[in-house]
């Protein structure tokens, strides 16, 4: 966590918050790690999912885990579109998916990610999603899990961009 949050003070963010989520279940193959940076003034989210860790074996079985799963965005601008996901991507996506959400809605209240009892600024206006490589697939997945999801409309509608790498 000081590794990103040192990021992104040289990127503009300097006085962001900073909240690491991680769950690991070896014999699940989930080795999931995000992070939530909240700016100063609280309207910018930014969601960074950390991709294959290159020294644990079992993060790469995961990543070869290509069974699927099923997701169906039941959306009226989209109608019931159903797709196959990758099912260790999404479960390691799902590892830490409440974490992060519970992260956001205090950002949604306009409270701090690091002192929840705190007020910041303003309330979350802009969410932007990143990862690489294996983050860069739970930051898809999970931009279409706030779309899968009808309590996720008001995050949803603030999500702006999902950038992913590798």
């Amino acid at each position: 966590t000081d590794t990103v949050a040192a990021m992104a003070g040289r990127v503009g963010l300097e006085g962001s918050g900073c909240v690491g989520i991680a769950q690991t279940v070896d014999a699940m193959l989930v080795f999931s790690t995000s992070y939530v940076l909240q700016s100063a003034c609280g309207r910018v989210a930014i969601v960074c999912f950390r991709g294959t860790e290159a020294a644990t074996f079992g993060n790469w079985l995961g990543d070869v885990d290509v069974g699927s799963e099923r997701m169906t965005l039941g959306q009226p601008s989209v109608g019931d579109a159903s797709f196959v996901v990758h099912a260790g991507f999404r479960r390691n996506m799902r590892a830490t998916r409440w974490g992060v959400l519970e992260q956001l809605r205090l950002a949604l209240e306009g409270r701090s990610v690091l002192a929840p009892e705190q007020h910041v600024g303003s309330p979350l206006e802009a969410l932007y999603l990143t990862g690489h490589s294996l983050g860069g697939a739970m930051a898809a997945l999970f931009a279409l899990s706030l779309v899968e999801d009808p309590e996720q409309r008001e995050l949803l509608a603030r999500l702006r961009a999902v950038y992913t790498f590798g």
